[in-house]
């Protein structure tokens, strides 16, 4: 069983909110997958006009962790070979945070930010499922750790017409959330999130990417 923990950041409002939610069936078979797309697997729907989308709501924004069990805090008292670490509540709650407002600020960059529909507003919802992380605890005792990857997660991201509800948008894939240049570096809280947040305004300008090719 899955720990499945959903959050709601300032930009990150419930989905039921944009008033079309359980109320339109859009046809998604509009949807042309992209062979060489921005994320592994894309689908754009080319008949829709990207061009009249210059502001964008983000909603549902979900975070999903795989269940580990959890380690004492005791030095030692992990496996030398583990690979995959307990994420408390607190680092969770801070890392989607973080993960939310890094992919916020990205998409301000591109489009203007709005919290309700209307004409020209996209509608992106995004999905992080099968959370990894690849920090181990802080061990009392223990000196400090240095890791060369924080973790990994499947990204799942939609974008509809705020009105309609017409999905224009679709992509999936498993990412591996890495330090800068695949270095290793100290796995304190500080350093970490820094490096989460650099992720999602990645991912997030790939989103951008992904969009601006729906009518190439």
């Amino acid at each position: 069983m899955k720990n499945i923990i959903v959050i709601s950041s300032v930009l990150m409002l419930a989905l039921s909110t944009i008033g079309y939610a359980g109320e339109l069936q859009p046809d998604s078979s509009r949807l042309v997958k992209v062979n060489k797309g921005a994320f592994k697997d894309t689908w754009v729907n080319p008949d829709v006009e990207l061009d009249k989308f210059d502001k964008v709501m983000i909603v549902g924004s979900d975070f999903e962790f795989r269940e580990v069990k959890k380690s004492p805090r005791m030095s030692g008292s992990y496996k030398h070979n583990q690979s995959d670490f307990w994420v408390d509540e607190k680092d969770r709650l801070r890392a989607q945070e973080t993960i939310s407002s890094g992919f916020g600020e990205r998409m301000a960059k591109s489009f203007e930010i709005v919290d309700e529909a209307g004409p020209g507003v996209l509608v992106v919802h995004g999905r992080l499922s099968d959370i990894v992380s690849n920090v181990p605890p802080k061990m009392i005792g223990a000196g400090n750790n240095y890791i060369s990857k924080i973790g990994s997660a499947t990204i799942e991201l939609e974008a509809r017409d705020s009105l309609t509800g017409e999905i224009i948008f679709q992509a999936s894939e498993r990412s591996e959330i890495e330090p800068r240049g695949r270095r290793m570096m100290e796995s304190n809280s500080v350093l970490v999130n820094a490096e989460l947040r650099r992720w999602s305004q990645r991912v997030a300008a790939k989103l951008v990417k992904g969009l601006e090719s729906v009518n190439s």
